[in-house]
């Protein structure tokens, strides 16, 4: 009997993901075909690259969306409606048996005109041992941007 309840004790914590996503109103209609940079995020964690990463997926999501993303280096000149920047705060695996996985980032889209922010929004999940980081960023981009598409 203790065998047993050894080995499904256990299977009750598996795939335990703690998520939380915030989101405001979007404030203007961001288009299609209105021109978007994504700026390299804010690295706020100790692993190297992690602000890189975000503004990677984010970019990726977006222009798998079908909006028109900027190409341009961070110090050319910025005619793109809108600017998106960010900050990654949490980017790194747990330590402990399973190594969870943790990820944490917010992200604002400014108008580029008047630098007013239009849309804004945060998200953490961690995962459980078999996840990977860019799964977890990606799951928590496309629940943010589901609000602007």
């Amino acid at each position: 009997m203790i065998k047993k309840l050894l080995f499904i004790v256990p299977l009750l914590f598996v795939g335990c993901v703690q998520k939380s996503i915030n989101v405001s109103d979007v404030d203007s209609e961001i288009l299609k075909t209105d021109t978007i940079k994504v700026e390299k995020f804010r690295n706020n964690t100790s692993t190297p690259l992690a602000g890189k990463k975000v503004s990677a997926i984010i970019a990726a999501a977006l222009r798998n969306r079908g909006f028109l993303i900027s190409d341009k280096l961070e110090d050319e000149e910025n005619n793109e409606k809108f600017i998106i920047k960010g900050s990654v705060n949490e980017w790194r695996y747990k330590t402990g048996i399973d190594g969870e996985p943790a990820v944490n980032f917010s992200l604002r889209i400014i108008r580029n005109k008047n630098k007013k922010i239009v849309f804004s929004g945060m998200g953490s999940i961690s995962g459980d041992g078999y996840d990977s980081l860019g799964i977890l960023a990606q799951e928590i981009s496309d629940e943010i941007l589901n609000k602007i598409d």
